[in-house]
C-alpha cells in the first residue's frame, strides 16, 4: 500500500485528502468511520445497538468532504497515467 501512496504522491498533490485524514484521526472522526464498518462487516458478532451502528450520525460532512478528496486525487492520478501513456505510445 505505500508504494501505491508514494506513487501517487509523485504524480498529484494528495495535500488537501493528507490534512482532512489528519484532521479525521485528530477528532475521531476516522475512528467512528472504522466503526462503522467494522459494524456493517460485521454484524454476526456485533449487538444490534453497537457503537459502529450509531458512530455515523452527524458524520455526513465529514465522510462527503473524504470522498470528494479521494475522488479528484484518484480523477488527477488516472488522468496523469493517461497522458504518461499516450506519451509513451508516440515514442
Amino acid at each position: 500500500m505505500r508504494q501505491v501512496r508514494e506513487y501517487v504522491a509523485s504524480k498529484v498533490s494528495i495535500d488537501e485528502l493528507s490534512a482532512l485524514l489528519h484532521q479525521g484521526r485528530k477528532d475521531g472522526s476516522l475512528d467512528k468511520m472504522r466503526e462503522t464498518r467494522h459494524y456493517m462487516f460485521h454484524r454476526d458478532k456485533r449487538k444490534y445497538w453497537d457503537n459502529g451502528r450509531l458512530a455515523v450520525c452527524g458524520q455526513l460532512e465529514f465522510h462527503l468532504k473524504v470522498h470528494q478528496a479521494f475522488s479528484r486525487v484518484l480523477l488527477a492520478v488516472f488522468s496523469e497515467m493517461e497522458k504518461e501513456e499516450k506519451v509513451e505510445k508516440s515514442k
